[in-house]
């Protein structure tokens, strides 16, 4: 690998691979600025009885709105330490 972004590729879907039943890829996406991936609509595929023919089709959208990246500050926060919301909340 010779440049830095091969090399963050490599790392990335190493982590996709390794840590794929253990809920860290949405924390990993929001953390990377990759939330174009997390808008993506969730994706199935149909297979056919003589297994020979698939067809992806789209299971659920996914309604992740940009200001969704910073959660909401709880409300007693705000007022003890006179803190602004975040957008969006």
């Amino acid at each position: 690998i010779t440049t830095t972004d091969a090399m963050r590729t490599l790392i990335r879907n190493e982590r996709r691979i390794e840590l794929s039943f253990e809920g860290f890829r949405f924390w990993d996406l929001r953390r990377w600025g990759l939330t174009n991936v997390i808008k993506e609509d969730l994706k199935g595929m149909r297979i056919s009885n003589d297994q020979t023919t698939y067809t992806p089709f789209s299971v659920s959208t996914r309604n992740y709105l940009d200001f969704q990246i910073y959660g909401p500050i709880p409300l007693a926060e705000t007022q003890k330490y006179d803190i602004i919301q975040n957008k969006g909340w």
